[in-house]
């Protein structure tokens, strides 16, 4: 059963985005792959294999804060 609660993690890079998102998606569901939209250069929506929700992005405005 998913969760009804979704957690959203803002990385300080690209790389660290990807990182994130490969090992949470272990064992887990992609709900989107990780890909350029508007407002950012990576951002993926998973449900880990706790039924977790995740968004994961890279937001290079509030990187380093």
């Amino acid at each position: 059963m998913d969760s009804n609660v979704c957690l959203t993690v803002s990385c300080d890079t690209v790389e660290e985005t990807r990182e994130f998102f490969d090992k949470l998606k272990v064992g887990g569901r992609v709900n989107l792959e990780l890909r350029e939209v508007v407002f950012t250069e990576c951002l993926g929506s998973l449900t880990d294999k706790f039924g977790i929700n995740w968004f994961v992005v890279y937001y290079p405005e509030t990187a380093g804060r």
